[in-house]
C-alpha cells in the first residue's frame, strides 16, 4: 500500500466513523466499529472492514448480516459524505464487509485455554 493510499484510507475512516456515529439516522450503525479500510490503488473502491457489537448473544450472525445489508443500501449516502470532505477528483465507491478477525481470535484463544 503506498504512502497516499494509507493516507486517504485513514481519512476516510474518520469521515465515515464520524458519519456513522453522529450524523446516521439509522440507530443500528453505533453498534457498529470500523476496524480497516482498504483503498484500491486508483483511489476509486473502497473496502470497509466493520466489526459489530452485540446486544445479545443468540442472534450474532442475523445481527451482524443485518448491519452490514443496511450499511451498503446507504452506501451512496456514505459516498456523498465522503465527497463532500475528501479532496479527491473522484470519491469512491463504498462496500462494507464484516470483519471477523476479532471472532477468530476468540475462537483461538478459547482453544489455546484448553491445552
Amino acid at each position: 500500500m503506498s504512502q497516499r493510499q494509507r493516507r486517504v484510507s485513514t481519512e476516510v475512516s474518520k469521515i465515515l466513523a464520524r458519519l456513522m456515529v453522529s450524523e446516521a439516522r439509522d440507530e443500528r450503525f453505533k453498534h457498529a466499529t470500523i476496524t480497516e479500510v482498504e483503498i484500491s490503488p486508483d483511489l476509486g473502491y473502497t473496502k470497509v472492514y466493520v466489526s459489530v457489537h452485540h446486544l445479545s448473544q443468540d442472534s450474532n450472525n442475523f445481527y451482524e448480516a443485518e448491519i452490514i445489508e443496511a450499511l451498503n443500501k446507504a452506501a451512496p449516502w456514505f459516498q456523498r459524505g465522503l465527497g463532500k470532505e475528501l479532496r479527491l477528483r473522484k470519491t469512491p465507491q463504498v462496500r462494507f464487509f464484516i470483519d471477523s478477525s476479532a471472532q477468530k481470535y476468540a475462537e483461538i484463544n478459547a482453544l489455546l485455554k484448553k491445552i
